[in-house]
């Protein structure tokens, strides 16, 4: 009985380690590919994941042949650009001069061109109506016409000059000493023609009335002889306005960018 015992315990050993010992055998390699397969592929692109997927962002549309465009914002300034590309969110246009312009179409009003034929369906779709505040600038601000605005209604209102080249902090201080000039002049000139006393002093009612008259006058001409060069800085600012530039060795003016 023993000698069956042991023979039995014997033959299960080593039927279990046979079978721990195939279980543990690595598997067989992998049929190896022809090259013509295996540069199929290779080839093949990868099918998308639903998250790479989310990760795409549209392309702004780019152009082959640049469309003319009359572009107007909703702060009223308007422009000639040549259109660059645009996507959904912006549209890219340059001036005559270069100056690549990228615009929110929450900030254009109008879309036109002088090609009777462009389609400008796809880009008017992108135009909103609600009002939105204005941060672009793509209308030049001419140091010429900055100097009429000065004059009138410059003359009226001091500071117009600066308020159209866009420096409204000097706008509001030359409007704010003329406000202050005219209020002096017209008390001293009404305590001169209507004295409330006998005692008047009318030196001090003077002095005040040449006071206010000199501040209306500096602050008109200062609108007068400045403004203009606000205008010319605005545009220099902006990409708007050709600077001459002396290129080394040069003996003429040349033309050149700044951007």
């Amino acid at each position: 009985m023993r000698v069956f015992l042991g023979w039995l315990v014997l033959t299960l050993g080593i039927g279990l380690s046979a079978g721990l010992m195939a279980d543990s055998a690595p598997a067989s390699a992998p049929a190896a590919l022809s090259p013509a397969a295996a540069a199929a592929a290779m080839a093949a692109p990868a099918p998308a994941t639903p998250a790479a997927a989310a990760l795409v962002t549209p392309m702004p549309t780019p152009l082959s042949t640049p469309l003319a465009l009359t572009v107007s914002l909703k702060d009223g300034q308007t422009a000639d650009l040549s259109l660059h590309s645009f996507d959904r969110f912006y549209l890219s246009a340059d001036n005559s001069i270069g100056t690549r312009f990228n615009l929110p179409w929450a900030e254009v009003a109008t879309l036109d061109s002088p090609n009777a034929a462009a389609d400008l369906g796809p880009l008017r779709a992108n135009i909103t109506a609600e009002p939105t505040n204005v941060t672009s600038v793509i209308q030049a601000r001419r140091p010429i016409k900055a100097f009429y605005r000065a004059l009138w209604p410059g003359f009226v209102v001091h500071g117009s000059g600066y308020n159209y080249a866009g420096d409204k902090a000097s706008f509001y201080d030359l409007a704010g000493g003329e406000v202050f000039g005219v209020a002096l002049a017209a008390f001293g000139g009404y305590q001169l023609a209507y004295p409330n006393s006998a005692d008047t002093n009318r030196s001090a009612s003077q002095s005040l009335l040449i006071a206010g008259g000199a501040l209306f006058a500096v602050t008109w001409l200062w609108d007068l002889a400045f403004s203009h060069q606000a205008a010319a800085s605005f545009d220099d600012r902006h990409g708007l306005a050709l600077l001459p530039a002396a290129q080394g060795g040069a003996t003429g003016a040349q033309l050149a960018y700044r951007f």
